[in-house]
């Protein structure tokens, strides 16, 4: 499973390669879960730094969430 990782300290995603943070989503880089949850407990030392973020299934590279196309119902 891909997951994005949002930094309260940096303000930002963190970028793919762990190179840095970035302001857009869509920019962002996706990290397997197990590295999200290595990063964020290292990160996490005295506060809350970092937070793992599911990405989304649909418009995951910042574009507006939509219907998938042919779905008629949404799951209730």
């Amino acid at each position: 499973m891909r997951v994005l990782i949002w930094s309260f300290e940096h303000n930002g995603w963190w970028a793919p390669g762990r190179s840095g943070y970035v302001e857009n989503v869509a920019d962002a880089g996706t990290y397997e879960l197990s590295d999200a949850i290595t990063i964020c407990e290292r990160a996490v030392i005295a506060d809350c730094n970092e937070a793992i973020v599911m990405q989304p299934p649909y418009g995951a590279r910042g574009e507006a969430w939509q219907r998938p196309p042919n779905v008629k119902d949404w799951p209730r």
